[in-house]
C-alpha cells in the first residue's frame, strides 16, 4: 500500500511540473523556420547547432544560437537549391551516396554487443603471442556431407598416429595438405590476432602450451593444431634495410657474388658510410631504397623468420645488425625505433575496423540474424521445403528443369515474418542468380545454403529499410552525409571552381578592388660610399649642381660612377620597402633626408631621394588571396539571389522556446 501512494505522489508532482506547451506538439516537432515551400524543424536545426557550436579555435566563446541560425539558413538555402537543380538525381551523386549510406547503415546491421566483446577479447590477445604447429586435411567449406565425412575420418587417423607418440613434425611433413609443413614440419612461428582465420586463432589461444587440440574446421579444412608456446606480446618494430637479393636456384657463384656484396657494404658501414645513401646506391629492394631502406611497421609474423629475429635483437634506435641471410638474399637492418602494444583507448577503433572486415564480423552477424528472426517473428515452414529438396538436384540444375519443377508449387510459403510470406516464387530469382551444384554437393546441403543466405538478405534488407524510422541518429546522419554532399556540389559549382576557371570575372573583380591590395610603404635612396671622409666636400658640391638640374637622379648617375672599391666616391641606388631592412626603417623618410655612417671602415652618405606611395601589388603576386576575396565575393551574391528566390520565415515564438531549452554552458 505504501509503494502504490509513493508512486501516486510521485505522479501527481511530475504533472504539476510538466509545462503546459508539453500538451502541445513538442518543440522538437515544431517548424522553426520555412525557406520557400519547405519546413525546417526545430529538430534538424538543434542536431546541428549542438554538434557544432563548439568548433573553432581553442578557448574561443561557443557560437551563439542566433549567429549559427545565419549559417544554418545559407547551408539550408544551398541544399534547398541543389535539390530543385536535380544533383541529388544524378548517377554519379546517387552512386556516391549509396556507398556512405552503407557505410553508415553498418553499425546498426550488426550486433554491436558481440562487436564490443571481439574488440576486448582481441585486446586481451595482443598482449601475447602464440607458437604453434599444424596439421590440415583439405576440406572445401562448401563439400558434400561426404567428402565432408572422409576429410573428418583422415583427420582422426592422424590424430591417432599423435597419440601414440609418432613426432608431430614427423606426421605433418608427409600427411599435411598445406605444403609448407614439408619444410617446417608444420610450425607456423609465432603469430598474433587477425593474422590466422579466427576460428584457427581462437583454437590456439585457447589452447595451453604443450597441448594439442582437434579438429578444428576453418574454410581451408580441418586442422590439428599443437600449441609450442607463449610469449608476452613484442610490440612493432620499425627497421631500415639494404638487401642483395639472391633469386632461387641461382649458382654458387651468384650466390658467392651476393654474399661478398653484402660484405662490401657492410664495411662501408662500419667505415661511417650513410645507411641511408648505400641502401639508395646498393640495395635490390627498389621501394624502399627510395627511402632509404626504410618499411613499414611490423609486429611479429610479419617478416620471415631470420628477419624478424634479427630485427628485434637490436637493443636500441641506430644500431645495425650483422649480414642477415633469408630465402631472399642478404640484409643488414638498421633499427629505427620499437613501440610496444598501445592502450585499449589507443587501439580499439584500429581493432574494431578489422574486426568489420574479417571474418569476426560473421560472429556478430550470426547474432544480428537471430534478435532480427525473434525481433520480426520468423517462422520456416519445414514441410514446403522438403518440395525444394525434391526439385532441385545437379541433374535438374544441367538440364535446366529446375526452374520449372520449382514452378508447380511456387505459391507455397517457405518462411515468414514482420506478418510478410515468402513463397518460392519469391526465391527462384534469387537463385537464378546464384551458382548451380557442384559435383561433390548434395543437393539437401545446397538448398539449405541457398535458403540461409537468401532468408539472412531478406531480413537485413528490412531491416535496413526500417532504420530510418527506428533510429532518429541514423536518419539525421544519413541526411547530413546527404545535404553536405549536395552542398559541396553546388558550392563548387557556384564559387570554388567558378572562382578559378573565371579568370576575366576574377581579372574584373580585382581591378574593381585593387586598393584593396596595396603593397607597403617604399624608399628610394642613393647610398655613396668614400673612400674617406674628405671626400664628403667634393660630394656636397656635386649633389648641389644636381639639386638645380631638372633630372636629378639622372645628373647623380653621371656624376658619380656605380660601384668600385678603385673609385674614390661610388654611388648605388636601391628602393625598400617597410619591414626590409631594420637599418632602412629607422631613416627619416623624408626626401632629402642625408644620414652618415661608418661601414666596414669605409665612409658612408645616405641620401633619401624619394619616399614613395604604395602601389598596388600585381595580381600575379596576390593571385591566392583575390581569388578567395572573389570567392567571398560570388558567395555574397549568391546568397542574395537565394533568398530572393527561398524566402526565409523564422517562426521567432519557436526560436525563443528552443533557446530556453538549450544549456549554453556546455
Amino acid at each position: 500500500m505504501k509503494t502504490i501512494l509513493s508512486i501516486f505522489i510521485f505522479t501527481c508532482l511530475t504533472f504539476l511540473l510538466i509545462p503546459l506547451d508539453s500538451f502541445s506538439q513538442a518543440i522538437e516537432e515544431q517548424t522553426l523556420m520555412t525557406i520557400g515551400n519547405q519546413e525546417i524543424s526545430t529538430e534538424e536545426f538543434k542536431r546541428i547547432y549542438l554538434k557544432n557550436r563548439g568548433i573553432g579555435e581553442e578557448g574561443a566563446d561557443k557560437v551563439t544560437v542566433d549567429d549559427y541560425l545565419d549559417l544554418f539558413m545559407n547551408f539550408k538555402l544551398k541544399v534547398i537549391a541543389a535539390e530543385d537543380l536535380g544533383y541529388d538525381t544524378l548517377p554519379s551523386f546517387k552512386k556516391e551516396f549509396e556507398g556512405y549510406k552503407n557505410q553508415l547503415a553498418k553499425p546498426y546491421l550488426t550486433d554491436e554487443n558481440t562487436i564490443d566483446q571481439l574488440v576486448k577479447e582481441a585486446y586481451e590477445r595482443m598482449q601475447y603471442n602464440i607458437n604453434a604447429s599444424h596439421i590440415l586435411v583439405k576440406t572445401n567449406p562448401d563439400a558434400s556431407p561426404e567428402d565432408t565425412l572422409k576429410a573428418y575420418e583422415k583427420v582422426d587417423k592422424i590424430a591417432k598416429r599423435l597419440k601414440t607418440g609418432e613426432s608431430f613434425e614427423k606426421v605433418a611433413r608427409g600427411a599435411s595438405d598445406d605444403p609448407s609443413a614439408k619444410s617446417n614440419g608444420g610450425n607456423l612461428g609465432y603469430f598474433t590476432v587477425f593474422q590466422t582465420v579466427y576460428t584457427f586463432e581462437t583454437a590456439a589461444y585457447n589452447t595451453k602450451p604443450g597441448n594439442m587440440v582437434f579438429p578444428v574446421r576453418t574454410r581451408f579444412g580441418y586442422h590439428i593444431i599443437k600449441v609450442n608456446d607463449r610469449r608476452k606480446a613484442i610490440g612493432e618494430i620499425k627497421v631500415a634495410h639494404i638487401m642483395v637479393a639472391v633469386p632461387r636456384g641461382s649458382s654458387p657463384d651468384i650466390k658467392e657474388e651476393a654474399k661478398q656484396k653484402i660484405q662490401m657494404i657492410e664495411s662501408k658501414l662500419q667505415a661511417g658510410d650513410s645507411f641511408e645513401e648505400l641502401a639508395r646506391k646498393y640495395s635490390d629492394d627498389y621501394n624502399s631504397a627510395r627511402n632509404g631502406g626504410e618499411l613499414p611497421w611490423f609486429g611479429t609474423g610479419r617478416m620471415v623468420k631470420a628477419f624478424e629475429t634479427a630485427s628485434f635483437n637490436l637493443q636500441k634506435n641506430g644500431d645495425i645488425s650483422k649480414p642477415v641471410q633469408t630465402g631472399f638474399g642478404w640484409h643488414v637492418i638498421k633499427r629505427i625505433d620499437r613501440k610496444e602494444i598501445g592502450t585499449f583507448d589507443e587501439t580499439k577503433d584500429e581493432i574494431r575496423k578489422k574486426i568489420y572486415s574479417g571474418s569476426r564480423e560473421e560472429v556478430a552477424l550470426d547474432v544480428f540474424i537471430n534478435n532480427l528472426k525473434k525481433k520480426y517473428n520468423f517462422s520456416l515452414d519445414s514441410a514446403n521445403i522438403k518440395s525444394l529438396y525434391n526439385a532441385i538436384d545437379i541433374n535438374s540444375f544441367q538440364n535446366g528443369t529446375w526452374e520449372k519443377r520449382l514452378s508447380y508449387f511456387s505459391g507455397e510459403t517457405l518462411f515468414s515474418f514482420a506478418e510478410k510470406k515468402y513463397t518460392t516464387k519469391d526465391f527462384i530469382p534469387y537463385l537464378k542468380t546464384q551458382r548451380g551444384i557442384a559435383n561433390n554437393e548434395s543437393s539437401k546441403w545446397y538448398v539449405n545454403q541457398m535458403l540461409n543466405a537468401f532468408i539472412e538478405k531478406e531480413l537485413v534488407s528490412y531491416e535496413e529499410i526500417n532504420l530510418e524510422e527506428e533510429y532518429p541518429d541514423y536518419r539525421y546522419l544519413l541526411k547530413e552525409y546527404h545535404d553536405g554532399m549536395l552542398l559541396f556540389e553546388i558550392s563548387d559549382k557556384n564559387v570554388w571552381s567558378k572562382a578559378i576557371i573565371d579568370t576575366s570575372g576574377l581579372e574584373m573583380f580585382y581591378e574593381q578592388h585593387k586598393n584593396n591590395y596595396l603593397g607597403k610603404d617604399s624608399i628610394e635612396i642613393a647610398q655613396f660610399s668614400l673612400e674617406d671622409a674628405s671626400r664628403e666636400k667634393s660630394l656636397n658640391k656635386n649633389l648641389k649642381k644636381c639639386k638645380k638640374s631638372q633630372n636629378e637622379m639622372e645628373c647623380i648617375r653621371s656624376s658619380f660612377p656605380p660601384d668600385s672599391i678603385d673609385a674614390p666616391i661610388t654611388l648605388s641606388v636601391n628602393k625598400y620597402e617597410k619591414g626590409e631592412d631594420y637599418f632602412i626603417d629607422k631613416l627619416n623618410w623624408k626626401k632629402g633626408f642625408k644620414k652618415s655612417v661608418i661601414e666596414s671602415g669605409r665612409n658612408k652618405i645616405i641620401l633619401v631621394m624619394d619616399v614613395l606611395d604604395p602601389k598596388p601589388v600585381p595580381l600575379e603576386k596576390i593571385r591566392g588571396q583575390v581569388t578567395s576575396d572573389y570567392q567571398n565575393f560570388l558567395e555574397e551574391k549568391w546568397i542574395k539571389e537565394l533568398k530572393k528566390k527561398y524566402p526565409v520565415k523564422v517562426n521567432q515564438k519557436t526560436l525563443t522556446k528552443l533557446k530556453s531549452t538549450i544549456d549554453t554552458t556546455k
